[in-house]
């Protein structure tokens, strides 16, 4: 009985290892593309000859693809067997990539991002169920801080690859990359379902609440498209208004849909436990900082009147931050896994909220050397809510629910980065709006490039704005280049504090959801009704 004991338990140490693998590698990819992309959309557009319109549709697409069929995937994974759900996910996000890689126009671009956002839903979607049912239960924690350390770490990897492979060699790579790793990938998937490393899952009893599914989509979707659209066209845009609204009278219905469905797409009566709310409400927030920090960070290295680094230079500074997240997001689950995470929480998002005052303080009178130790403090935030929350959220569901689960907590941590993008951008354009009389005031008063930013001022589109002042040569006087440094100071500011209120918000929400003694696994059970 001993030997049989210790034959099943390495036999779940090496699955564990095996799918921790193979999930790691496809989160990096699609961790990977989501900043990578940011740094060669000049490329992009000189190449393919992209409008940007084109261009913001091509990012908004992805993240509308990927966060509304992200719960749905979750659903499938537990009704039709999580590795099936997973290899199809690889199989379209590889096509999308293919796609993308050979494109000769926006069209065939578009359609290559949106493949790709069907395929990271369902990587998302299924990885932590994956790793959670081919995990012992002692060892989840720390393969759940592996899985968020993975995903920082793509993303930080993102713009030093990115920039290095467009410099080098073509835009292109990037995306041909990522077949390279998902085949890797491919190669353990074949050795995790051998080996039957990852329990059946298959509820063929059950049906899909289509209808649910239907809804999800018309309200995740058309508020996601809303929020990149009004960072485009503005919040009093029609196209804007109407995609919200849409999304808001779909999310009623598919509110109601689920409570009188039954067999529900998604249980929202896991929403009435504490702790489950705090982990969906955690990782928005986690999301939120997240892609916030990354894209207005990355704005304000590589801008002229900052620091002027180069796209690589500017993703190997941000590696002290990655660094020390790797670090919590391994150790710090396996250390407080027996333990409330109440506290530990709370202390991430104090982290997250300090890290952002801290860089509010930039400015270009600043080097790197005075700023580096700050994205230190940035590293431990995430290191201590991305692993951690879902993690929360996870144990407390039914075994049979994990999938959902997941999809659930990374659809929030994918929209949370929408709108941390969105609000954070109009932080940072409404900065700019306020001071850009200054900027005006140091061009010739018969410019032409005066009266292109005075129209793009008075239109109020974001992205205009912010096109016509990458166009300004901070070299043409002293005024202006001084006016052009202390409107960028702003307005990275505006960015960092923006995150900063969110994150003391979390803080708050964190001390007051997560009191009491550490709920048993599986305990949110008792609350479903059906």
């Amino acid at each position: 009985m001993g030997i049989e004991s210790s034959v099943s338990d390495e036999h779940s140490k090496r699955g564990m290892w095996v799918v921790l693998a193979m999930t790691a590698m496809c989160m990096t990819v699609v961790a990977y593309n989501t900043t990578a992309i940011t740094t060669v959309i000049p490329m992009l557009r000189k190449d393919l000859d992209l409008t940007p319109s084109e261009v913001q549709g091509i990012m908004a697409v992805y993240m509308v693809a990927t966060s509304s069929l992200m719960p749905i995937m979750g659903r499938c994974a537990d009704l039709f067997g999580r590795v099936r759900i997973f290899v199809l996910g690889m199989l379209t996000f590889a096509c999308g990539s293919l796609l993308v890689a050979i494109s000769t126009g926006g069209t065939e671009m578009l359609l290559g991002r949106m493949l790709q956002g069907f395929g990271a839903s369902s990587l998302f979607g299924t990885s932590l169920s994956l790793l959670t049912s081919a995990t012992p239960p002692k060892d989840r924690p720390v393969v759940v801080g592996v899985w968020g350390a993975m995903i920082a770490l793509g993303m930080s990897l993102g713009p030093i690859i990115g920039g290095a492979l467009g410099q080098y060699l073509s835009w292109r790579w990037i995306f041909y990359m990522d077949l390279a790793v998902l085949g890797l990938a491919l190669i353990l998937v074949r050795i995790v379902s051998r080996n039957n490393y990852v329990p059946a899952t298959q509820r063929l009893n059950k049906s899909l609440d289509i209808l649910g599914g239907i809804l999800l989509i018309l309200t995740l979707g058309p508020v996601a498209y809303g929020l990149a659209n009004s960072s485009l066209a503005g919040w009093s845009n029609p196209v804007t208004l109407a995609s919200i609204g849409i999304g808001i009278v779909s999310g009623i219905a598919f509110w109601w849909r689920e409570q009188h469905c039954e067999s529900p797409l998604l249980h929202l009566d896991y929403f009435r436990h504490p702790r489950f709310k705090m982990a969906t409400l955690g990782i928005f927030i986690a999301g939120f900082n997240l892609l916030g920090f990354f894209i207005f960070y990355n704005l304000f290295v590589q801008s002229p009147a900052a620091f002027g680094m180069s796209p690589v230079e500017a993703g190997a500074a941000v590696l002290p931050m990655t660094a020390v997240m790797l670090v919590f997001s391994i150790w710090g689950p396996r250390i407080l896994g027996p333990y409330s995470y109440r506290w530990p929480i709370t202390i991430g998002m104090l982290c997250l909220a300090l890290s952002g005052i801290l860089l509010s303080t930039v400015s270009n009178d600043s080097t790197y050397r005075d700023t580096w130790w700050m994205l230190l403090v940035t590293g431990v935030g995430f290191g201590l809510t991305i692993p951690l929350l879902p993690r929360i959220g996870l144990r407390l569901c039914a075994e049979e629910h994990t999938g959902q689960a997941s999809g659930m907590v990374n659809a929030c941590l994918t929209f949370g980065a929408s709108v941390g993008s969105v609000v954070a951008g109009a932080a940072h354009v409404a900065s700019i709006r306020k001071h850009l009389e200054t900027v005006l005031h140091a061009l010739p008063i018969k410019s032409e490039q005066r009266h292109e930013l005075a129209q793009a001022l008075a239109n109020g589109s974001n992205s205009d704005i912010l096109t016509k002042l990458g166009t300004l040569k901070p070299e043409t006087s002293h005024a202006l280049q001084q006016a052009l440094r202390d409107v960028q100071d702003d307005a990275f500011s505006a960015a960092m504090l923006t995150c900063s209120v969110v994150s003391i918000v979390g803080a708050i929400i964190a001390v007051y959801l997560m009191r009491g003694p550490v709920p048993e696994e599986g305990s949110a059970k008792a609350l479903l009704r059906h």
